[in-house]
């Protein structure tokens, strides 16, 4: 009996010290309310923007909890005597705090929200996944439309619920990264991301602005630096397109990208520090609010993209011919002593203002002394990719080192580029964890990560990023669970956890440090896709065991929304599976080369194959959008005709089989059955006279713009041309006929792979009157170290206005590469195919 009493009593100890509930619905009904805050009248536009903000976010959590219970949480001016409400209590914080929010209960019937203008929908998100067991699994931009067979339904779960409470607890909670979280191509508002100090690039926006001087040229010549001996001429302001003078991003924005390149201050001037602070001070007076309607609180200062830095004689004395460890020449003591001197001109009237300052190409290294206060150094540095090879991982935590010791806070830029690229998942789970701890080891408090997935096609990979931005210490391989559970169900879960991690293992094999892809390990970030290489470590038989595992989840799948998201990520794999069939993935060993004629003559037996996949790709809509993942498909063009890893084995019998059946084969393009019959030996009438330039003396190409002959690196005899970004330009007098079709066939060398650089060519016919017959373009691809062959096929559907081609230009340029990088050009072929 006394047992009996005693058990008694302590239930009914624990059940009056456990804490209360807080009820919000009850049997599918609203048991509380939501007082709408009321702000007092805004004395400024900023305080504007946060009311907007603050009621905005109200609503919306109000019409969330209708997804879940079918009735929305009344949203009232007062709550009546009696009922339970929620009250609000608006805060005004700086951005190292502007995350943090709590909540507490006054009274059995009062909860009280205390959170700012951003930290109000944390606070609403805390409710809805704790609560309410809403999961947001993935993202696509609100201002793209959605393609063909994405529905919106699979990126989030919002439970049936008919009874939920909170419980009546104080409750406290704020980001580790707390001032910049945020990924490019849009602002991930469900997984508590936010642009706090937002920007780049900024130096004609924000510091020299070209809106201020670009109309009428009058830049100061003090800041013009000096490039390739002569003071940079800033290019003409184009005038606005009429169509979209109401387009503010267009007027006070894209009309000034042309001064965002290619050129820097002259940072040893004296001038440029005063100019740069006197126009700072009045961005500040004239914009109290930046771009995303909050208080200013940061200067952008990154420099210019591209490049361009000063050689004037006092530049060229300070930087005294030293490089980075990132490459290009180190110009760190001079950019970083004068944001220096900038700040502490800006700071003597605006104490409180942050720089932010990309620590990026020739300013990366830390300089040798301590900087500014109010300046936050951002370390351009992918951290996946690099983590790989103990040598740049190495580098790496070096690089973090070195800036905790010269600035109070640090942030990152992170690249994680996947599928607008990239045809395998690029995962690295555990090793981007490791790495964004490293990162926070030191100082490291805002990451700006440039990369998204707009399709799924890397599963949880962004919202395990945004988690741990959050909680630093987040299980990362919980959360993996929890996400594949959410996605697909607990039966089939276990097998989606191991595709992904398939992929996760993938891009650490010994085999992908062996690619020409992880040549650029040591870049600011890993070449953006390349020309597939990273897919050379795929093993024969592995798509088709992660084939079967698909086909698994898919079968354990229950509910009809699981089996909507199994046979969708299904579909993004069968992106990557007939990709690799357009690249020979199977067949093609890391270093680029088959490794017997047996495998020569197998990728030759499945180039219909490869045939079929790329017409495969070329009409999915996941990836067919341009705004969406387009890139993705140019490689595979260009790598469906490229037969070179197989050329040791063209003698072989086998292999000379093959390749008859490929040119005879009618189903196949003709310019794929036209590299067949090369490869084959059969010579064709190359169309152009004297494609490899060795006679010098009857030279019948016509250069201009750059293009000279030299001999320094040659693909055929002893002559190339030899250009300098961005353009060649060449024209041969030649006859060409309608209705036929030709090849064209260029070999490209390059001195070093670029990790944005990228290469078009452009061929057209043209009429003895200079007028164009049509132009034919071979898409943006990426130029590999060395020598590769570019190809283009060209049809000519008939002649233009009675005129005839009797010239043929060949136009070649880069986009994004040096200024001063060269190219070479050889072994020109025009071939007609039929």
């Amino acid at each position: 009996m006394k047992r009996k009493m005693f058990s008694l009593l302590a239930l009914l100890l624990a059940f009056t010290t456990s804490a209360a509930e807080f009820q919000l619905f009850r049997n599918g009904k609203p048991a509380a309310v939501i007082e709408q805050y009321q702000f007092t009248t805004p004395k400024d536009l900023a305080e504007k923007a946060a009311q907007d903000h603050f009621k905005g976010h109200i609503s919306a959590f109000s019409r969330q909890t209708a997804l879940c219970t079918g009735t929305q949480l009344p949203v009232v001016e007062k709550a009546l005597p009696g009922q339970n409400r929620i009250i609000f209590h608006y805060v005004e914080k700086e951005p190292d705090q502007m995350d943090q929010f709590s909540w507490d209960f006054p009274d059995s019937r009062t909860m009280r929200i205390i959170a700012t203008s951003s930290s109000i929908k944390f606070a609403f998100d805390q409710i809805l996944e704790k609560n309410f067991g809403v999961v947001f699994l993935m993202h696509y931009p609100h201002w793209l439309k959605r393609p063909k067979g994405y529905d919106k339904d699979m990126e989030y779960i919002y439970p049936e619920k008919k009874n939920v409470s909170i419980t009546m607890e104080k409750f406290s909670d704020g980001a580790s990264f707390f001032c910049k979280r945020y990924f490019s191509g849009d602002i991930y508002k469900e997984w508590r991301v936010r642009p706090a100090y937002p920007g780049m690039h900024a130096m004609a926006r924000q510091v020299f602005p070209a809106s201020k001087y670009a109309a009428d040229n009058s830049w100061p010549k003090s800041i013009l630096p000096i490039i390739n001996g002569k003071r940079y001429v800033m290019p003409k302001l184009k005038p606005a397109d009429p169509k979209k003078k109401n387009n503010a991003y267009y007027m006070n924005v894209e009309r000034y990208l042309p001064y965002m390149v290619y050129w820097q201050p002259c940072w040893s001037n004296p001038e440029t520090v005063t100019i740069a602070a006197a126009n700072i001070i009045e961005l500040l007076e004239k914009q109290p609010i930046d771009h995303y309607r909050q208080k200013r609180y940061n200067i952008n200062m990154d420099m210019s993209d591209n490049g361009g830095c000063c050689e004037c004689d006092k530049c060229r004395a300070a930087v005294k011919g030293k490089y980075g460890k990132i490459g290009g020449l180190n110009y760190s003591e001079l950019y970083w002593k004068w944001v220096n001197n900038v700040a502490g001109i800006v700071c003597k009237k605006y104490p409180d203002i942050k720089f932010n300052c990309l620590a990026y190409r020739e300013v990366t290294m830390p300089p040798s002394f301590k900087l500014h206060p109010n300046v936050i150094p951002q370390i351009a540095r992918e951290l996946a990719g690099p983590a790989v090879s103990p040598e740049e991982k190495k580098n790496t935590e070096q690089l973090f080192i070195d800036w905790a010791d010269r600035a109070k806070t640090v942030f990152l830029w992170d690249y994680a580029y996947g599928s607008k690229y990239y045809v395998f998942p690029r995962i690295y789970f555990d090793l981007q964890a490791e790495m964004m701890r490293m990162a926070y080891k030191y100082k490291v408090r805002g990451i700006y990560c440039e990369g998204q997935d707009r399709i799924g096609m890397e599963g949880p990979k962004f919202y395990l990023m945004a988690k741990l931005m959050w909680n630093i210490n987040a299980d990362i391989n919980t959360l993996l669970k929890e996400w594949c559970r959410h996605a697909v169900g607990p039966e089939a879960a276990p097998y989606l956890e191991q595709y992904y991690r398939f992929w996760e293992q993938y891009w650490k094999r010994p085999e992908i440090r062996k690619t020409k892809w992880f040549y650029s390990a040591s870049n600011i970030y890993m070449t953006l896709g390349e020309s597939g290489s990273y897919t050379y470590a795929i093993r024969k038989g592995e798509l088709a065991q992660l084939h079967k595992l698909l086909k698994t989840v898919i079968e354990k799948a229950r509910t009809p929304m699981e089996k909507k998201r199994a046979k969708h990520f299904m579909r993004l794999f069968k992106i990557s599976e007939n990709a690799a069939k357009c690249l020979y993935s199977e067949y093609i060993q890391p270093n680029g080369a088959v490794a017997n004629a047996a495998d020569a003559a197998a990728l030759l037996r499945s180039v219909p194959e490869a045939v079929k996949a790329l017409a495969y790709l070329e009409k999915e809509p996941l990836i067919t959008l341009p705004e969406v993942n387009s890139y993705m498909l140019k490689p595979l063009k260009t790598g469906i005709c490229n037969f070179s890893s197989i050329s040791d084995f063209l003698k072989d019998p086998a292999v000379t089989k093959e390749l008859g059946k490929l040119m005879n084969n009618p189903e196949i393009p003709i310019e794929i059955r036209a590299q067949a019959k090369i490869m084959s030996g059969i010579k064709f009438r190359n169309r152009m006279d004297n494609g490899s330039f060795e006679n010098t003396a009857d030279l019948s190409w016509n250069f201009y713009k750059r293009g000279k002959l030299d001999g320094t690196h040659v693909s055929d005899g002893k002559w190339a041309v030899y250009g300098i970004n961005p353009l060649i330009r060449m024209t041969q007098k030649t006859g060409l006929t309608y209705g036929k079709k030709y090849m064209l066939l260029v070999d490209v060398y390059a001195e070093k792979e670029s990790a944005e650089g990228e290469a078009f060519l452009l061929t057209n016919p043209i009429t003895r009157e200079n007028r164009n017959c049509n132009y034919i373009l071979l898409s943006k691809i990426k130029l590999n170290k060395g020598w590769q062959t570019l190809s283009n096929t060209i049809h000519l559907h008939g002649n233009r206005d009675g005129l005839q081609a009797e010239y043929f230009r060949l136009q070649f340029w880069c986009q994004k590469f040096e200024k001063d990088e060269p190219v070479w050009i050889d072994n020109v072929r025009l071939y007609q195919l039929d």
